[in-house]
């Protein structure tokens, strides 16, 4: 028996609101406010009550459901016909993680108890605060989680902030034997809203570390993950560029190997060097192939010699996590007609500037622009070209050359 309902911090979905004794929910340890994120691995988090009945009755045999109590969060998740299983891997106990059942049997249907609160719009409201300690990190929403490090490290690596040209903060590796990887639910690509109530949205690489570095045993955070997002790698930006390599010079990058898997990613880029002059290459980015040979899969020392022994005009494919925008309005399109005194703003930033590489920024704001800009506006597009890793000049000349009527994605 189930009802439509909206929980705080998940969103939309489906929670048990009747279990009949004897009954094959039953028996499999469910209970009453359980709310069902998945059967048999299709999401019900955002599901109205037709489509989640419909699923329900056309399932058959064993009915697998993932399920989490955010009025339970404390009390061991109770398992019966099958194991504790951590829906994002790890070994995280079952109180720490949804819980996983295997039912026989179709569950019956019908109208919610007295006991669950509707909300004024008449669907059901959870608000629970412990539900971060179990909330599962649902792909394309903001899911708040709480993490225990039970002295040990939080374990894991980020990449990004204000000052670099992904603009986000986004875990890069989770490492084994840490208190992120024993929990169970961070996965690299994952971008860090807030920390400990810290906003993680506009914060430069190094505040960010900063930040991580000093948190207490009990680490909350708000986390995004795209909807995409279904291994360590699957929300990378592949993006392929050719530098020339002077003869007896390197390319002018340091490598290092995963911690935790294959494959090699940029620790450090030299200052002069033929990437940090091409500029469109960053620390964090993963080098997937070069010259057409494939070293995702490779030790960091097989990786190293195939970059060594490069000659001559260098190929290089390499993939880099996205920046996600985990809300619709942070982002927008606004439109703008070429005036006599130009577009009607400045801007500032750009990668390579005084102040290190940064997004491009809205400066000043002339009259004609000021209905549609504010100053500190990011421009991530001019007429669908993306500005990620352009210096200033090459900002100001695509403005200049931008058709009459301007498209401009916006940032606020």
């Amino acid at each position: 028996m189930i009802i439509e309902g909206k929980h705080a911090e998940v969103g939309q979905g489906i929670f048990i609101s009747d279990i009949q004794d004897g009954s094959a929910a039953h028996q499999a340890g469910l209970s009453v406010g359980d709310m069902i994120l998945a059967v048999n691995k299709d999401t019900l988090v955002g599901s109205n009550y037709d489509a989640a009945a419909a699923l329900l009755k056309k399932t058959e045999g064993v009915v697998t459901l993932v399920v989490c109590n955010p009025n339970r969060a404390k009390e061991e998740e109770k398992l019966t016909t099958a194991p504790t299983t951590p829906v994002a891997g790890g070994s995280t106990p079952a109180a720490q993680t949804p819980a996983k059942a295997s039912i026989a049997g179709t569950p019956k249907l019908a109208p919610p108890p007295g006991s669950l609160s509707p909300s004024p719009s008449g669907k059901l409201k959870v608000e629970d605060d412990n539900l971060a300690l179990t909330a599962v990190v649902v792909p394309g929403t903001e899911t708040t989680i709480e993490i225990n490090k039970d002295k040990i490290g939080l374990g894991l690596s980020i990449v990004g902030g204000t000052d670099t040209l992904l603009g986000a903060i986004v875990v890069h590796e989770v490492y084994p034997d840490g208190a992120a990887m024993k929990d169970g639910r961070l996965m690299p690509g994952d971008q860090i809203l807030e920390c400990n109530g810290e906003d993680f949205r506009n914060i430069t690489h190094a505040k960010a570390l900063s930040a991580l570095r000093q948190t207490p045993a009990k680490v909350r955070m708000v986390v995004f993950r795209d909807e995409a997002s279904d291994s360590s790698k699957a929300d990378l930006d592949v993006m392929e560029l050719e530098i020339a390599k002077k003869p007896g010079k390197g390319l002018g990058l340091s490598v290092v190997g995963m911690k935790n898997g294959s494959g090699v990613y940029i620790s450090d880029i030299v200052p002069g060097g033929a990437a940090s002059t091409d500029g469109r290459m960053m620390k964090g980015d993963y080098i997937l192939s070069v010259n057409g040979v494939d070293i995702s899969k490779m030790t960091h020392d097989e990786a190293a010699a195939v970059l060594k022994t490069s000659v001559g005009k260098v190929n290089i494919k390499f993939g880099r996590y996205k920046a996600n925008e985990s809300d619709e309005g942070r982002c927008r399109t606004v439109m703008l007609e070429r005036g006599i005194d130009g577009l009607g703003f400045s801007i500032v930033g750009g990668y390579g500037s005084l102040h290190g590489n940064l997004p491009i920024y809205v400066k000043t704001v002339y009259e004609s622009a000021a209905t549609v800009l504010k100053r500190g506006d990011r421009i991530v597009a001019v007429d669908h070209h993306n500005l990620n890793g352009l210096t200033h000049q090459q900002a100001v000349q695509l403005l200049t050359n931008s058709s009459p009527t301007v498209s401009l994605t916006i940032h606020s």
